[in-house]
């Protein structure tokens, strides 16, 4: 089997068979069930692809289709052509930005009142967001990238709902395109009520302190992005929706969050046998979200006749509901070598606060007491035997013993996107 294609001059064949999913099978094809496989459902996909490819090179009369299909019944093949028209390539003529230009409330005044250097500077502040540009090509993924810039902007300034208008003439002579977005901003919206739904095990306040929209704020599409953003951040979820729906009034907007509790709770437990070591077992617990109030609690264990660890951690993000974080870690393990024992105990805490939704600094204090042992014998847990050790274990002298303290500060910089 195998794709081809008719009227293609300015993208090769090559270029347009890189570009779709249907595709003959490959020389790994075997490990696959799939590859190669002929879908209906792919190649009306791969329609539209080549028709997109074409539309964003300037081809805005482009016809790609319909394809036509072949199929061997002795070579149990399928046979793919596709036909493109590509016809004439239009540029950009010209470009602007029309409507109500709206800026700051001090701008705003200024316009009305007839300032017209303020009006120019509205007028260049907006055709800077538009990232077209008289002389290219025509693109059609990125006008409407420029549509989309242009109506977040207006949709952050609470008018939740101003209309971008895409207008064209289009010059087939000339072949030549004439752009002009026009722009409804409507009146300003802010929000009514935020309401939070869905979540049956999580607490109302850990999903609310992730917002950075609040109520009485005005409307923000970015802040709702990114609220939504921040509270698929914290793990517990399969899924964040949010809803704006109408208020009371004209100028009110309620947000709807509705959320789909995911798993938060992992058990992990594991063994294994080692000549060194004999029987190796490990176990760990963690709750991320203890009790739904949005707090860490983790358990883990490991043992074996040679060593033996424990400890166990907490983070609460919000302490009593701020912005500070706190968090302590308590450990303690025990490892046999050779000559000697090397038992340690110890923990942290940590102490952090938001300075933004993205930043975050952290100062953590570790105690940790180390008690190096070669002078007695010593029961390692899990082992069945007891450890005798030389006293005469130069080799200790390698580990250092007492106790350490340390003060350790941190910067982290978060912007995951789900």
């Amino acid at each position: 089997g195998g794709v081809s294609f008719s009227g293609n001059r300015h993208f090769s064949g090559k270029h347009l068979r890189g570009s779709i999913a249907t595709s003959p099978p490959g020389i790994l094809a075997f490990f696959s069930d799939t590859s190669g496989v002929f879908k209906e459902s792919d190649l009306k996909t791969d329609v539209e692809r080549i028709s997109a490819l074409y539309f964003d090179a300037g081809f805005i009369r482009a016809k790609v289709g319909p394809a036509e299909i072949e199929f061997s019944s002795a070579q149990n093949k399928v046979f793919v052509h596709i036909p493109i028209e590509e016809g004439p390539r239009y540029r950009i003529s010209a470009i602007s930005v029309s409507g109500d230009l709206l800026g700051t409330e001090k701008q705003n005044l200024k316009v009305a009142a007839g300032d017209l250097k303020v009006k120019n500077e509205l007028n260049l502040a907006h055709r800077k967001m538009v990232k077209s540009k008289a002389g290219d090509w025509f693109n059609r993924t990125r006008m409407a990238r420029d549509l989309q810039v242009l109506t977040t902007h207006y949709r952050d300034m609470g008018y939740a709902h101003a209309n971008v208008l895409p207008f064209t003439q289009i010059d087939d002579e000339k072949r030549l395109i004439e752009v002009e977005f026009r722009i409804r901003p409507g009146k300003k919206v802010y929000i009514e009520r935020i309401e939070i739904a869905g979540n049956s095990k999580t607490q109302d306040k850990v999903i609310r302190r992730e917002l950075i929209i609040y109520e009485g704020d005005l409307y923000s599409h970015s802040k709702i992005e990114a609220s939504r953003r921040a509270i698929f951040r914290l793990g517990f979820f399969k899924d964040v929706k949010v809803e704006p729906r109408k208020g009371t009034a004209e100028d009110a907007s309620i947000l709807k969050f509705t959320v789909a509790e995911g798993s938060t709770g992992t058990f992990n437990i594991g063994a294994g046998y080692s000549t060194v070591e004999n029987l190796v077992a490990q176990l760990q617990v963690t709750q991320q979200n203890l009790f739904g109030r949005g707090q860490t609690l983790t358990l883990q264990g490991q043992l074996s006749s040679l060593r033996q660890y424990f400890s166990l951690r907490f983070v609460e993000p919000y302490f009593f509901d701020t912005k500070w974080y706190f968090s302590f870690s308590l450990y303690n393990s025990l490892y046999s070598y050779e000559s000697f024992n090397r038992k340690t105990m110890g923990g942290s805490l940590t102490w952090g606060y938001a300075l933004s939704p993205l930043w975050r600094v952290f100062l953590t204090y570790t105690l940790e007491d180390v008690n190096i042992n070669t002078s007695s014998s010593g029961t390692l847990l899990g082992s069945g035997s007891r450890l005798t050790i030389p006293s005469t274990a130069y080799v200790a002298n390698l580990f250092k013993d007492g106790i350490t303290s340390s003060m350790r500060a941190s910067l982290t910089y978060d912007k995951r996107a789900p």
